[in-house]
């Protein structure tokens, strides 16, 4: 979560959107703050959505991306976690593929961004392919942030199979709705036309 103590605002950032960029450049300037909030596995991470007392009057924002792109940056933490533990133990790992990780999406209650974002309910949305715009746009501040697109993602998804296609839309559907990625999602007409075969 980061507080802007001149723009009395708060942006809460979910997993899966690459923030890291957005808190140091945002928090190195005076008067605003990056604050870690407990998670449930007994650390502390930057997901969180509880707002300390003190900062219950500030406007809210949260950070949007698109579905599709999210699940590759988790998949892609998810591996990395993965592999340093297998390193610290057996030595062995095998990254899990879009495929296997779709697969698990449910077992692991990814949320949804909106589900994740509901306590924070009347926010105005930062999209993170136009970052630097949208967080001027809001606050009037003019930030360098790089991201990463993922180029070529459609291409990496339409190898999946047509069910695996239409599971992630309608799993995703909340996000694709409320923050206009309509015309970026994989229906369940086009992943019928693509035939991927992972």
């Amino acid at each position: 979560m980061i507080i802007l103590s001149g723009e009395k605002l708060i942006i809460a950032t979910p997993a899966g959107c690459s923030a890291t960029k957005l808190h140091v450049e945002l928090c190195n300037r005076r008067g605003n703050y990056w604050i870690p909030q407990a998670n449930n596995l007994g650390g502390y991470d930057d997901f969180g959505v509880d707002i300390p007392k003190q900062f219950k009057d500030f406007k809210r924002a949260i950070l949007v991306r698109n579905p599709y792109t999210r699940l590759l940056s988790l998949r892609e933490e998810y591996n990395e976690r993965r592999a340093a533990k297998s390193d610290s133990t057996t030595g062995v790992y095998a990254p899990v593929s879009l495929g296997e990780y779709v697969d698990k999406v449910k077992l692991m209650r990814i949320p949804l961004i909106c589900d994740w974002a509901a306590p924070l309910e009347q926010y105005s949305q930062i999209h993170y392919e136009s970052i630097e715009k949208d967080i001027r746009q809001l606050t009037g501040l003019r930030i360098n942030c790089e991201v990463n697109h993922r180029a070529g993602w459609r291409k990496r998804f339409s190898k999946l199979t047509p069910e695996r296609l239409v599971f992630l839309y309608e799993y995703f559907i909340g996000d694709i709705v409320k923050f206009g990625y309509t015309t970026k999602a994989i229906g369940p007409i086009e992943a019928q036309a693509l035939r991927g075969v992972f």
